[in-house]
């Protein structure tokens, strides 16, 4: 073949090839291209080991580090050994990070989460969610909803961040901030530091030396056993410093802050303050604003600071100094020195007038604002309308605060000290008290010994403290926290928040949907009515549902859950169930 037949039959080769080519591109082009793989989901930027999708499915992992991404059902996940991640998918999860350094996250309608053994990252989802730390030192932080958030046994840092929160530290030394939203937060044992900082919260220290801050609004906190600092923040805050020599700063508002145990220190800042030392050698001081002081017993210090004050020193050896402003000391036993103060008369007792607690009244007010002290024997004091300050001070008082925002104590001797109508601040005292709000959302506290404890009508914050108590929440939505020692709660009518605290304690939340936690100790804890979340925390628990739909948390140590029969029961670390599909 010469040179000519070779480039022909190239050349025809070459249009055969071309032709081939024109035609299967024809004929692809009609043809959908297979289907790349699909890609795998991620769990904190790691992809999945285990994976599922639609369906309410139960995923137990594997002794290694798994990855665990749910899908759009109501899912049952138990990461097992390793240090796990899982994220929840968008419906009701139950998410159990179990033995090693877990981080679980929620997603959906709101989940369980449960850390476990291991130092854990837990963080809720967008909707109502349940975290656990359990053992060792864990991080939580809620999501946008109404979020419970509960440390366990290790030194734990809580995040509510937005939402009204409750944050429960429990043992050890915890950091708990409530952030944006009405929250509650309470330390439990350990040197704490606690902040609610945005909204209207309730702080409770706990026992050991705690750290508090209020925040922004008009907060209540409550220090507990030990050596506490409290800074209350700007707005119009209730601070009771309950046990040991604590230090009380009111920042600016019009503040009411009690020492109530020993050698205390009391700054009332900016504001009209009403500021109370307690029967220890107290430094209390006004600060700026028309303030009323008062000493107590023992020997204090008593400065009203800028503005027209009213100083009462209380007794034994006080020195008092008025400060800038027209001042003006009251006490029945006068300061032993005094400087820029104006002398008055003593308080007269008016003559009785009506009865308070079935007895005839021995001391009683005006339909004004009124400053009363009792006397060191029996009294009877009728405060009437207005908003008061009354002191019992002595022995078995019985006093009715009247209608009007009220701030009422017993002192010293088994008192009744009855709240009524309107906003009150009332506490027992020293001694086995009877402590009654009345109607309002009022702040009630049993203080030292066996105390009986309620709230009435309105939605109440009740502490026992100390001792033994008995506690009836009332109608309305109530928190009730026990402190130390065996308690009784009962948060009756409403949606109540019950924490227990140290010792062996019964805990029946009744009516409505309630939160009831018992803290350390062998608890006794039931939900009644409706559907209610219980955690026995430490402790050998057990636990009662009724025939709604409940869920149980055992916690550590051997605990007994009963479901009751309710169709969403469940019963994440109980050792003994009963009743629980």
């Amino acid at each position: 073949m010469n040179d000519t037949s070779k480039a022909t039959v190239t050349r025809e080769r070459l249009r055969g090839a071309s032709a081939l080519l024109c035609a299967l591109t024809f004929v692809l082009a009609g043809i959908a291209a297979p289907p790349a793989h699909a890609k795998r989901a991620t769990c904190a930027g790691e992809k999945a080991t285990i994976e599922k999708g639609g369906g309410n499915d139960k995923i137990k992992g594997s002794n290694k580090d798994d990855v665990i991404v749910t899908g759009e059902g109501n899912d049952n996940v138990e990461g097992g050994g390793g240090d796990d991640l899982i994220c929840g998918g968008s419906g009701t999860d139950n998410l159990l990070g179990g033995p090693g350094h877990d981080k679980v996250f929620g997603e959906g309608e709101g989940d369980d989460i449960i850390g476990g053994d291991g130092k854990d990252t837990l963080k809720g989802g967008d909707s109502f969610d349940n975290l656990v730390g359990e053992a060792d030192n864990d991080k939580m932080s809620g999501g946008p909803g109404v979020d419970h958030l509960y440390g366990g046994e290790g030194n734990d840092r809580l995040d509510g961040n937005d939402g009204d929160d409750t944050l429960v530290g429990e043992e050890k030394t915890d950091k708990l901030t409530g952030k944006d939203g009405n929250d509650v937060l309470l330390g439990g044992a350990g040197n704490d530091r606690l902040s609610g900082e945005r909204g209207f919260d309730l702080v409770f220290g706990g026992a050991s030396n705690d750290t508090l801050f209020g925040g922004q609004e008009d907060d209540r906190l409550f220090g507990g056993t030990d050596n506490d600092e409290i800074i209350s923040g700007p707005g119009n805050d209730v601070v009771i410093g309950d046990g040991g020599s604590d230090k009380i700063e009111g920042l600016a508002g019009n503040d009411v802050l009690i020492g109530g145990g020993v050698n205390d220190k009391i700054l009332g800042g900016a504001g009209n303050d009403q500021v109370f030392g307690s029967n220890g050698r107290d430094s209390v001081d006004g600060e700026a604003g028309n303030d009323i002081v008062l000493g107590q017993d023992n020997d204090d210090m008593v400065s009203g600071g800028p503005g027209n004050d009213t100083l009462d020193a209380g007794k034994d050896e006080d020195v008092c100094n008025g400060g800038a402003g027209v001042d003006t000391d009251v006490g029945r036993e006068r300061c032993e020195r005094r400087t820029d103060i104006e002398l008055v008369a003593p308080v007269a007792l008016p003559a009785p007038f009506g009865t308070c607690g079935g007895r005839p009244v021995t001391i009683v007010g005006t339909a004004g604002n009124d400053r009363i002290d009792g006397t060191a024997f029996k009294d009877v004091i009728s405060g009437l309308a207005g908003n008061d300050v009354i002191e019992g001070n002595g022995e078995e008082d019985i006093i009715c605060a009247g209608p009007g925002a009220d701030s009422a104590s017993g002192g010293r001797g088994p008192d009744r000290v009855m709240g009524d109508d309107g906003d009150d601040n009332v506490a027992g005292g020293d001694s086995n008290d009877t402590v009654i709000g009345g109607p309002g959302d009022d702040a009630v506290l049993g203080e030292d010994a066996a105390d009986k404890v309620f709230g009435g009508d309105g939605n109440d914050v009740l502490t026992g403290d100390n001792g033994a108590d008995g506690m009836g929440g009332g109608l309305g939505d109530d928190i009730l926290v026990g402190d130390e020692d065996d308690d009784k709660l009962a948060g009756d009518p409403g949606g109540d928040q019950l924490i227990a605290g140290g010792g062996s304690d019964t805990g029946l939340g009744g009516p409505g949907s309630d939160v009831v936690y018992g803290g350390s100790g062998n608890d006794d804890i039931f939900g009644g009515e409706d559907g209610d979340e219980m955690l026995g925390a430490s402790g050998k628990d057990k636990i009662k549902a009724d025939e709604a739909d409940d869920e149980l948390f055992g916690g550590a140590d051997r605990d007994s859950c009963n479901g009751g029969g309710g169709s969403s029961d469940l019963d994440f670390e109980c050792e003994k169930t009963k009743g629980i599909p």
